[in-house]
């Protein structure tokens, strides 16, 4: 298993750090953000350099494998001293060190041999200090990734010396075989595992594998004590499942990479398989995805974010996820949205989608917008969302201590650096057109109401009529032009503008 990775010079990646990594890490991104490329990475030997937090003992240890060569005899006691102490100072100069780190351990101890009174002058180990170095580091483990596009091949001529291929070829002859084994073998009993892991995720279903008369293997699938039906007439899902699981049953396979395991499964199944893998199997996982069922805290030990912007990117939002998880937000909107605006309520969520709809960006970008709690939202933890720039926070202005909170949230973005309008007017309803409320409301708006105070809550000047109510129907109904002029539009135009300059 990795604790650390360090990848390097693939495709637009230069290089990136994967730390403090768990048993499952997951990496989310955009479209073309460099997923696959951080999974190709991983699987080639040459690309990925593990890491390991070495200790002081580490360095007294190849201290003292190393005192022969540095012509120190047993009785200078003294010198060994200084010389474990001197490995030591330099190992602890880092908190991770990683395998293509070693030349510039030798050369950092080279330099502080230089420079010691007493054991300047003396050979250099340098060979030596290399394995003893790279020693310290675990052999590196069986690494597989699986592509996107499996395909298990429901019907296959029966070879059993056909190897199982990380797309699907091959699993089929392989489950054949193995389900036809004496019942005490190793081989049954993986068959058998398999089988009732399918049938947990799955949430029922059972396979069955048959010889027909052309001497192929042919696999079917029944809910429960249903009928068996080909796989053919039977759901993706239930195929790109038997690959993913042949795999996380294969003892030679030490660290899965699976992209998008999530293709063709509903998000109960998806959950299941996290869960499986999680609680039933002693591998390490790394996962790309976009859903969010593998983006959930509960699941997930890591979360790291790629983004492209002329290279690849790579950021650990581990901790974010969990803040966001445990206040009860969406980790995958925050990571996969273009832009994130805050509001104060679930009322103001349709006047903002119907005004982004007006100026033709709701649907051309994923554009998420979350309910902070009215008078709440100052004790929201919004720091969260600070490490970004797509977000953007639209507050009401409201009266008496209402507008006291919200100035103490606004400054809060300030500080943040989330661009926040605290409306001019009282709050968003004091934006809406009349003519516009009594086409909505007809005669709930009174005949003598000739305009709408800006300064006192709209609610008040209609004899408590709940405008809020229809906020939708208002908006869709008034034109770009009854904003225009106002600060609200000059806000949802800056927004418009982000998406497109992004």
């Amino acid at each position: 298993m990795f604790k650390h990775l360090r990848i390097i010079e693939h495709k637009g990646l230069v290089e990136a750090e994967l730390r403090h990594l768990g048993k499952i890490n997951i990496i989310c991104g955009k479209n073309n953000s460099g997923k696959s490329t951080i999974l190709e990475c991983i699987s080639e030997l040459d690309r990925r350099k593990p890491g390991k937090e070495l200790s002081s003992a580490d360095g007294e240890s190849i201290a003292k494998d190393s005192f022969r060569e540095l012509g120190l005899s047993p009785a200078q006691q003294k010198e060994q001293q200084e010389y474990c102490k001197l490995i030591s100072k330099n190992i602890l100069e880092r908190e991770i060190w990683f395998t293509n780190d070693v030349n510039d351990f030798l050369r950092e101890v080279k330099t502080s041999l230089e420079s010691h009174s007493r054991l300047k002058g003396r050979p250099f180990p340098e060979g030596l200090l290399q394995t003893l170095f790279l020693n310290k580091f675990l052999p590196d483990p069986t690494v597989l990734l699986l592509p996107p596009h499996r395909n298990l091949e429901p019907i296959q001529l029966i070879d059993v010396r056909r190897i199982p291929e990380p797309h699907g070829i091959g699993i089929l002859n392989n489950l054949f075989h193995y389900g036809t084994q004496t019942p005490t073998s190793d081989k049954k009993d993986v068959f058998d595992r398999i089988g009732e892991a399918f049938q947990y995720i799955s949430n029922g279903y059972q396979f069955h594998i048959s010889q027909n008369e052309a001497n192929q293997a042919e696999i079917q699938f029944a809910f429960k004590d249903a009928a068996f039906y080909r796989a053919e007439d039977c759901g993706l899902g239930l195929q790109d499942l038997l690959v993913i699981l042949w795999f996380a049953f294969d003892e030679s396979v030490e660290v899965l990479l699976i992209e998008e395991p999530e293709s063709h499964m509903h998000p109960e199944m998806q959950r299941r398989l996290i869960t499986f893998m999680k609680d039933e199997t002693d591998k390490q996982y790394f996962i790309t995805t976009h859903s969010n069922v593998y983006l959930n805290s509960t699941f997930a030990d890591r979360v790291f974010f790629t983004r492209y912007d002329g290279r690849i990117k790579v950021e650990d939002t581990t901790s974010k996820a969990r803040i966001l998880s445990d206040i009860g937000y969406d980790i995958t909107d925050n990571l996969l949205a273009d832009v994130i605006i805050l509001v104060e309520g679930s009322t103001d969520k349709p006047v903002v989608e119907e005004m982004l709809r007006k100026l033709g960006i709701f649907g051309k970008y994923s554009i998420s917008i979350w309910c902070l709690g009215g008078d709440l939202m100052v004790h929201q933890d919004i720091k969260v969302f600070s490490e970004r720039n797509n977000v953007f926070a639209l507050i009401d202005r409201e009266a008496g201590t209402s507008s006291v909170k919200r100035e103490a949230f606004k400054e809060k973005c300030t500080e943040l650096g989330i661009p926040c309008l605290k409306t001019a007017r009282y709050s968003i309803e004091n934006y809406y057109s009349l003519p516009v409320l009594k086409t909505i409301f007809g005669s709930q708006v009174p005949d003598n109401f000739k305009e709408i105070d800006h300064d006192i809550k709209l609610q008040d000047q209609l004899n408590g009529l709940n405008v809020k109510s229809k906020a939708r129907e208002i908006v869709r109904e008034m034109t770009l032009d009854d904003w225009k002029g106002t600060d609200v539009i000059d806000f949802f135009s800056e927004i418009k503008n982000y998406c497109e300059e992004a």
